[in-house]
C-alpha cells in the first residue's frame, strides 16, 4: 500500500489536486507546512507467497513441478504493474490464480480485498466483474460462430440479464468506438477482421462490465510491430479515459518499461526483482534482468507516442 497526499497550496488559494510525495515547504525564508490531506491508496490487487505446484510423473510414482515459487506483489489502484520474464517464468499462472482460474497451492491472492481462492461463488462472480483478462492469440480468443454484437455484448447476458436488446446494442456501440470501431463491425464475424482488430474486439469485451482491472497477458506478442504499437496506445488512452489498473504481462522489457509504472521481473518462477520502471531498466540490479534488457530491442520511436 502507499501513502499520498494531495497538497492544497496557500490557504485560500485555489486547491492543486495532484498527487506528490509528503515534504515540508518554506517560502520568504519561513518553514511552514503546507496544508494536506493523506490519501492512503489499498492495493487493489495483493499476492501473498503464492506457491502453485503440479504433480509430475516420474517412473511409476509422482514428484512436484513448482511453477510459482513463494511470489509476493502488489498493484495500487491506477497503475500499470509490468510482469516479465522468459517463456516458462510463471508469469501467466500468476495471472490465472489473480482471476481465480487457478487455486494456489499455497499463500494467498485478494482483489479489491477479497480472498479470491476461499470467496463463495456469489463473490467471485460480483469480482469478476471488477477484473478482465485481454489473452494472447486475439483469434482464439474470439469465437467465431458468433457475431461481434453478441461477441462484445455476452458480458451484459452473464452479469446483466435484465438489460434489453436494444440497450445491449446501444452499448456495444459506445464500446467499439472507444477502441476505434465504428457500427458496420457488429453484424460480422471474426474471421473478416485483421488481427488488431480482433484484440481491439478484445478489448472492447473486456471493458463491457466496466471493471477496475484488466489482465493483459502478452496483448500484442501475436501483432506486427506497428499493430502492436497501435494496441499499447489505445491502452494507454483507454486507462487515462477510464482509470484502469493493468497487470501487463510480457517478455520484452522495452515494451514492459514504456507502459508501466513499476516492474516485476521472474525467473523459473521466482519473482527475482521489483522496482519502478525507469529506475529498474536503468539499473538493474539482477544478471537475469540486465540479459531480458539486452535480449530485446528497443521500441521504434516513431511506433509509439506519448
Amino acid at each position: 500500500m502507499t501513502f499520498h497526499v494531495i497538497s492544497f497550496g496557500a490557504f485560500g488559494a485555489t486547491p492543486n489536486f495532484g498527487i506528490e510525495p509528503v515534504r515540508n515547504y518554506a517560502e520568504g525564508g519561513t518553514a511552514w507546512l503546507k496544508a494536506v490531506v493523506y490519501h492512503r491508496l489499498m492495493a487493489l490487487v495483493e499476492v501473498q507467497s503464492v506457491t502453485k505446484t503440479y504433480p509430475r510423473g516420474v517412473g511409476l510414482g509422482t514428484t512436484e513441478r513448482t511453477v510459482v515459487d513463494n511470489v509476493t506483489l502488489s498493484i495500487d489502484e491506477g497503475e500499470t504493474l509490468g510482469l516479465v520474464g522468459e517463456s516458462g517464468s510463471g508469469k501467466t499462472t500468476v495471472a490465472r490464480m489473480i482471476l481465480g482460474l487457478v487455486t494456489p497451492s499455497s499463500g494467498m491472492v485478494r482483489v479489491d480485498g477479497v480472498d479470491v481462492s476461499n470467496a463463495s461463488s456469489k463473490k467471485l462472480k460480483a469480482l469478476r466483474r471488477q477484473m478482465q483478462p485481454v489473452f494472447q492469440d486475439p483469434f482464439a480468443a474470439l469465437n467465431q460462430r458468433m457475431k461481434i454484437l453478441d461477441i462484445v455484448t455476452e458480458p451484459f447476458r452473464i452479469h446483466s440479464p435484465a438489460l434489453g436488446p436494444n440497450a445491449r446494442r446501444a452499448e456495444a456501440s459506445i464500446l467499439l468506438k472507444q477502441v476505434g470501431l465504428d457500427d458496420s463491425a457488429m453484424l460480422r464475424y471474426p474471421h473478416e477482421f485483421s488481427g488488431g482488430q480482433r484484440q481491439r474486439i478484445n478489448i472492447a469485451r473486456a471493458l463491457a462490465l466496466r471493471p477496475k482491472l484488466l489482465i493483459l497477458d502478452e496483448p500484442v506478442s501475436a501483432l506486427d510491430v506497428s499493430v502492436g504499437a497501435q494496441i499499447v496506445n489505445l491502452l494507454r488512452q483507454l486507462q487515462r479515459e477510464h482509470g484502469l489498473t493493468y497487470l501487463f504481462i510480457s517478455h520484452s522489457m522495452p515494451l514492459v518499461r514504456y507502459l508501466s509504472t513499476r516492474i516485476a521481473v521472474m525467473e523459473r518462477g521466482k519473482l527475482v526483482e521489483t522496482g519502478e520502471a525507469v529506475a529498474l531498466c536503468a539499473a538493474p540490479r539482477e544478471e537475469y534482468t540486465r540479459q531480458l534488457l539486452a535480449a530485446t530491442p528497443e521500441l521504434p520511436t516513431t511506433a509509439i507516442s506519448s
